[in-house]
């Protein structure tokens, strides 16, 4: 990864093209959007969401951009990548109380299955674990999220067994996988 902090981004070279990190911003807002309001109500299920709590995208547009504007620009918490200017995944980071955990989803259908999300969510995580001073988080995955499930495993997440994942504001309560992201291990 070749690291342009000063500007807050990060670039990886992949076949595809140039993956470029940046800070998540009201520009990428609507991306974000269309994934939660343009996906197919399976897909999202499938992942967690709960659908019926989707139903006013221009409210939560609004709250996304709102809370986005309180936020100094040095405390980002989210990464998105982009593929030749489009945003194609986005890496959300929840600090909290007892654990602090990581999201991952690959917002662009077509850009599913290309070989992508490996250096998009490790590089992604040292950005924001580094940004953060962390030296761990969790990843929880939905158990029969296979695709999320076997990349975690691919890039040496160490499994620490199943969990119930909570209600969210968008989310059902779910069994999860959880999965340990250790800085010192992973990104040595």
């Amino acid at each position: 990864m070749k690291d342009l902090s000063k500007n807050h981004f990060a670039a990886i070279p992949t076949d595809l093209g140039l993956i470029e990190l940046r800070p998540y911003t009201a520009e990428h807002v609507g991306a974000q959007m269309d994934y939660l309001y343009n996906s197919p109500k399976e897909f999202l299920e499938g992942i967690g969401f709960d659908t019926k709590k989707l139903n006013d995208r221009e409210a939560h547009e609004s709250k996304v951009r709102d809370n986005l504007s309180k936020q100094r620009d040095e405390d980002f918490k989210s990464v998105v990548a982009e593929l030749n200017g489009v945003a194609v995944a986005i890496v959300h980071l929840h600090l909290g109380d007892e654990a602090n955990r990581a999201h991952f989803h690959i917002l662009d259908s077509k850009s599913r299955h290309k070989g992508l999300g490996k250096p998009i969510l490790l590089n992604s995580l040292k950005l924001l674990m580094e940004k953060h001073s962390l030296n761990e988080l969790n990843i929880e995955p939905k158990s029969d999220n296979i695709p999320m499930n076997r990349l975690l495993k691919k890039c040496g997440f160490k499994f620490l067994g199943t969990c119930h994942y909570p209600v969210g504001p968008l989310t059902k309560a779910f069994e999860a996988n959880r999965y340990l992201v250790v800085k010192s291990k992973i990104f040595a």
